[in-house]
């Protein structure tokens, strides 16, 4: 189990990983932890202190645009120095795709202007 807590003085995140455990979540809720990840069977998984307990949601409140499936399949590597390393150059990669269509986006723009005329 992972949990991020952000404090009103500290922008932070702060993360336990832990094997997890129901009596865990009440302990992270007094302590005001507003989210918790739960490694569970190769999937990672949000939940959010909403009202008087923890919810699963669909997205992170704390990091929102996170991946969570595609961070989970980099974390099952034998060492955290491998899995940060796989994770990292996998968003690289994502963002130099970003950047190649936007590229091409463009240069499709200017043409579509030239051509005008």
């Amino acid at each position: 189990m992972l949990a991020e807590r952000l404090s009103e003085h500290d922008d932070t995140p702060v993360g336990d990983w832990t094997s997890g455990g129901i009596r865990k979540l009440d302990i992270y809720a007094k302590l005001g932890v507003r989210e918790v990840w739960i490694w569970r069977r190769a999937r990672l998984t949000a939940h959010a202190f909403l009202g008087e307990r923890y919810q699963e949601v669909a997205e992170s409140r704390l990091l929102p645009g996170i991946d969570l499936a595609e961070l989970a399949g980099s974390l099952d590597r034998p060492t955290a120095s491998q899995a940060i390393r796989e994770y990292r150059a996998l968003l690289q990669s994502r963002h130099q795709c970003r950047d190649s269509i936007e590229t091409m986006g463009a240069s499709h723009a200017r043409l579509g202007r030239a051509s005008r005329h």
